[in-house]
């Protein structure tokens, strides 16, 4: 039996296969490694201001979960039930200190939180309290959004019942530089 010479052209497309699979080992290892390497900016410590006075504090881990969020020493103001001219009865009852539980960021980062235990004009069922919190990213380094607390002692419909609230300020937080 006689062997035939491998063809010259046969033996160059051996190599320009080997050379097309070699390569594209390589890019799937290199997007592979890239992916591994990514990294979400915005994971950190923040810390800031809330406009009326106060501070904020949070940090977004890795699995994009804003975690630890706190306001402290918010100011607000407080009224007696029955609520008769806001301008006289609603006075500076010092500051509270409030946070959050974890909450996810969404496609653009943002954050919100809301515990409203059922809002209907008028009567609330007390005692309760009220927390909502919501936050965007406003640069790559900074985010900005509103906080709120509304407290009660008791029933809002029945006299006596005090009722206190942060109102809606701004607040404005910057990641920290890395320790």
């Amino acid at each position: 039996m006689e062997l035939t010479p491998v063809q010259p052209d046969a033996r160059k497309w051996a190599a320009l296969l080997v050379l097309l699979f070699a390569g594209a080992l390589m890019t799937t290892a290199t997007a592979e490694l890239a992916e591994a390497k990514k990294v979400n900016r915005r994971v950190g410590a923040y810390a800031g201001t809330v406009e009326t006075g106060g501070t904020v504090r949070f940090r977004i881990n890795k699995k994009r979960r804003v975690v630890g969020f706190t306001a402290s020493n918010v100011p607000q103001r407080c009224f007696t039930t029955p609520l008769v001219d806001p301008a006289v009865q609603e006075q500076p009852n010092g500051t509270v200190v409030f946070g959050a539980p974890s909450m996810a960021l969404d496609r653009s980062s943002n954050f919100f939180y809301v515990n409203f235990p059922g809002f209907r004009p008028g009567l609330q069922p007390g005692p309760f309290r009220e927390i909502r919190v919501q936050g965007k990213p406003k640069s790559g380094s900074t985010y900005s959004g509103k906080v709120f607390l509304h407290t009660a002692n008791g029933n809002t419909d029945v006299p006596g019942t005090q009722v206190c609230t942060t109102g809606e300020p701004d607040w404005t937080a910057r990641k920290l530089a890395r320790k």
